[in-house]
């Protein structure tokens, strides 16, 4: 099913945003974003917490940007989107994330992915990759009955999927337990109630309403909370060992896009501490070894051709406000010298 559209938002600063394309359903209930450029090469965007169809202040001029390159751009909604994140799983969205790109090979004639993730859109590509790698483990898969049943992949679907992905694009991957754990509050009482009701058998039962201000079940509060869960995976107190495990089957061409005064960074509230950026920026460097490394193992051992890149970006915050011009570059630069 799919209805000719064009997607409007109204922002505070009285910006109307507008893309042309159609909206598909493409598993049951759910449905995707596709835009109207006649391209087999597909730009997927991944929104985070909170996030849904141009609700990004960047995405318009991305957009943009893409058609004029004659590259599709794509955006599923999930059951994750907008409040939905409380009740739903990164397990849930990657299984959701895998059927959109089902859906846009089968019925779009889709050959070549570049995905780009915004803030838990990066979580959701790094599991992503595990996922389709046949290796998302570690984690309580089970599904929320909050959410709709998504059909199972094939390890061969999955396989197929993951040859088909040319490059990724990490924008703002930054940690939900660190900036969660100064912004809520009775963190402490409520993470050892979500640990109570895991331990209980109810994970996926809600906790009380002043723990979060969207309604959220145990399972993901302790999710966002905890140390190496299914959302921890960014956190700037890792150390070299935990982002190898992080990054472990990230192994093909990486963009990661940092804002340096990124609001939900703890470390990056005080603008003119040089010291803490500085450990950032190393931070960044020491993940993108550990990818390109993982893509020269995959190359037999060579130095692949195809790299891992770091974007910093001095002024931009979480969204690469207040101009994103720089970053828009950026991406297409990178999407282009990844589908050549």
């Amino acid at each position: 099913v799919s209805t000719q559209s064009t997607g409007c938002s109204q922002f505070s600063a009285g910006i109307n945003l507008s893309m042309e394309g159609s909206i598909h359903l493409y598993s049951q209930s759910l449905a995707g974003f596709v835009s109207n450029t006649k391209s087999k090469t597909v730009f997927v965007f991944l929104h985070g917490l909170w996030g849904g169809l141009l609700n990004v202040s960047y995405t318009q001029a991305l957009y943009e940007a893409l058609r004029a390159q004659n590259i599709t751009y794509a955006q599923p909604l999930l059951s994750s989107s907008y409040a939905g994140f409380g009740i739903s799983t990164i397990y849930q969205d990657v299984q959701e994330i895998s059927q959109f790109l089902l859906w846009l090979v089968r019925n779009r004639d889709a050959e070549s992915f570049v995905l780009c993730g915004h803030s838990t859109g990066c979580q959701n590509l790094v599991r992503l990759l595990s996922f389709l790698g046949g290796e998302f483990s570690g984690y309580n898969t089970e599904q929320t009955p909050f959410v709709p049943r998504v059909p199972q992949l094939t390890l061969e679907e999955k396989l197929n999927l993951k040859n088909k992905i040319a490059g990724i694009i990490i924008q703002a991957p930054v940690s939900d337990r660190e900036f969660f754990s100064q912004a809520l509050v009775d963190v402490e009482k409520h993470f050892k109630l979500s640990e109570e009701m895991i331990k209980s058998g109810k994970a996926f039962h809600l906790l009380p309403r002043e723990a979060f201000n969207v309604p959220i079940t145990a399972f993901r509060f302790h999710s966002f909370l905890g140390v190496q869960t299914e959302d921890d995976t960014f956190s700037t107190d890792f150390t070299r060992a935990q982002f190898e495990k992080t990054f472990q089957c990230v192994d093909i061409p990486t963009m990661i896009a940092f804002s340096l005064q990124d609001q939900y960074v703890p470390l990056l509230y005080d603008h003119q501490d040089e010291t803490k950026k500085n450990f950032i920026i190393s931070m960044l460097q020491g993940w993108r070894e550990i990818i390109q490394s993982n893509i020269d193992k995959k190359n037999g051992g060579q130095q692949a051709q195809k790299v891992a890149v770091v974007k910093c970006y001095p002024g931009a915050n979480h969204e690469m406000g207040p101009d994103p011009s720089q970053f828009i570059l950026d991406v297409i630069e990178f999407a282009k010298s990844n589908w050549n």
